[in-house]
């Protein structure tokens, strides 16, 4: 069963931005199973790993299933075979930072979408009952978060009794719901974000990541870092 507690808005600094977005702040969850959908073996990190932290501490038994072999992250977009198993190396490396139970890799080819994913997402959603499910936005920028995400709307929906789903947010955000301060988890998420010593010879997404969530948690006037969620409808 799903509890979450949110902190009184007058707790904090008044926000015309936060009442637009009729946005909660969260101060603490608590559920037994937690399934964490991601395109990418870094999406987990990237987008939650403040709130998986949060979750692990409260002895939650957190599941991530990445979607795609993630082959192509490289300077060139080629593929590179050899690249699946360091990111799975570091994902599984990641995890242990986050506390997370279990990790699955489906190694699907980037940029596979349709009945392949559903099909598998569907299975994941009924292997034990969920509290909570996080999932990549819909308007994330990548294609291959939008098409996990339309995966995911398909299978959902042939399950009959649904958890509640949180989207987060990786490339781009759009209008959060759900803010999660990660002030006591930013050292731990920068960690684990670092970890993926693959990925940041490509970009600077440790400096990304961390400046979006600088600017959720002091942009709303709620924290230093915060992580921003969509609540799924």
């Amino acid at each position: 069963m799903l509890k979450i507690k949110y902190f009184d808005d007058d707790k904090f600094v008044h926000s015309t931005t936060r009442d637009h977005l009729k946005a909660k702040i969260v101060s603490s969850v608590s559920v037994r199973h937690v399934l964490v959908i991601a395109p990418h073996p870094d999406d987990a990190v990237f987008g939650c790993a403040g709130l998986l932290m949060h979750l692990s501490k409260k002895d939650a038994h957190i599941k991530v299933l990445y979607i795609f072999d993630g082959a192509k992250g490289n300077k060139t977009g080629d593929e590179e075979s050899s690249l699946v198993v360091d990111r799975e190396k570091e994902a599984f490396k990641a995890s242990k930072i986050m506390g997370v139970s279990e990790v699955n890799f489906l190694r699907i080819k980037e940029g596979t979408k349709g009945e392949k994913i559903d099909q598998r997402i569907l299975e994941e959603l009924k292997t034990r009952p969920l509290g909570l499910v996080l999932v990549p936005s819909g308007i994330e920028w990548h294609m291959d978060h939008r098409n996990v995400y339309e995966a995911f709307s398909k299978a959902i929906k042939r399950i009959r009794i649904k958890p509640e789903v949180w989207e987060y947010h990786v490339w781009g955000m759009g209008e959060p719901n759900i803010i999660f301060p990660i002030d006591e988890f930013v050292r731990y998420k920068n960690e684990a974000i670092k970890v993926f010593k693959s990925q940041l010879k490509v970009k600077k997404y440790d400096d990304a990541i961390m400046a979006m969530d600088e600017y959720v948690g002091k942009g709303l006037g709620v924290s230093k870092y915060a992580e921003g969620y969509t609540k799924f409808n």
